[in-house]
This record gives structure tokens, sequence and C-alpha cells, in this order.
């Protein structure tokens, strides 16, 4: 007679979920230590904004051509909250956004906030159209050669720099605002909290 124990099925169950737990928590963390991994894993991780485009630092300064002509200087609005917004006319996210940053721009261009729709890597002819379709007068800048969206680091758009008063980045924001959003960020920018 054999009084040994057999494992019943539910310790055989318990130890194989363990066993894919354990494997689970490998694969994150090889994929922590080696984003982009070279063995075909893609980073699930957020990629870090660089100490130069963080919250608190100087905003990157740039200058840039308009869609209606005019050079823009980032510089040029020291003194204002200014909103730099990257887009594309392709981005389904960043064209739901577009209507609500064009009453941004009406509703407080009196109050000195200034908002810049930088363009990523589509030609004047493309913009200008979409613009004129969506009877938009917002300042765009182009960023033909997306030098501007390299100094901030752009890796999803839309993306919103939130720019105080100072020149110095009061907060960013990943993906579309609504018209909340952006007055809670205007305010506490204008050092209204």
């Amino acid at each position: 007679m054999d009084n040994t124990k057999k494992p019943s099925s539910l310790t055989g169950i318990f130890i194989a979920t363990l066993v894919c737990l354990f494997g689970g928590f490998i694969v994150i963390l090889l994929m922590y230590r080696n984003p982009g991994g070279g063995q075909g894993f893609s980073s699930v991780l957020p990629t870090p904004i660089p100490d130069s485009a963080a919250s608190g630092n100087p905003a990157p300064q740039f200058t840039a051509q308009s869609v209606d002509g005019r050079t823009v200087n980032l510089s040029d609005y020291r003194g204002q909250v200014v909103i730099v917004n990257f887009w594309t006319t392709w981005c389904p996210s960043c064209v739901d956004e577009m209507p609500v940053l064009q009453d941004v721009h009406r509703r407080y261009a009196d109050q000195g906030v200034v908002v810049l729709a930088v363009d990523i890597g589509e030609s004047k002819s493309e913009v200008q159209r979409y613009l004129s379709a969506n009877d938009l007068d917002l300042t765009v800048l182009l960023d033909s050669r997306e030098q501007i969206a390299a100094a901030y680091s752009i890796r999803s758009i839309p993306t919103t720099y939130i720019i105080d008063p100072q020149g110095e980045i009061d907060d960013v924001h990943f993906g579309s605002l609504s018209a909340a959003q952006f007055e809670q960020y205007i305010s506490a920018a204008s050092g209204s909290r």
C-alpha cells in the first residue's frame, strides 16, 4: 500500500499559474531594462520626456513660419501664457481637438493667451486647405523639417505644452484636450490657481 499523497489538480493549476506570472514578470522586466529590445519586443512603458522639455524647465526656443507667411519666434511671447499644440491634418484626435483649440484662441486672446498650433511635417498647401475648409484662423506654424517636434521630443500627437509667462514649461498634456481642461491649464500657468 502506497501512502504518498498525489498532488490534486488544484495544486497543479496553482503551480502553473505561479509559473506564468513569474514568466510574465520576467518579460516585463526585460522590456523595461531594454526598451525596443532587439528581440522583437516593443516597450509598453511610456518614453520619458527629456529634461529639456519637462515641466519646470525653460521651453525650447524656436522660430517658424506661419501658414500666412509671418516669422514667429516663441521668445516674442514672453510675459504671456503660450499654448504650443503639436498636430497634423491626418491625425483623427488632432482634427477632433482643433475646434476646441480654435475656441480657446478666440476666447482667451484678449487675456494675453497665445495659441500656436505646430503642424508637423506637412506642406503649406495641405495645411492651408485644411484650415480653409474648417474656417480656422488661429496661428498655425509649419514644422516641415520636424525640428520643433524634435526639440520638444514629440512621440505622439496631439501633444500640448503650456508655457507660463516666464517662458517655462508649466505642464504637458498627451492626447486631445477639452475646453475645461484648457481652462484649468491656462489658469494654472497664469498663476491664478
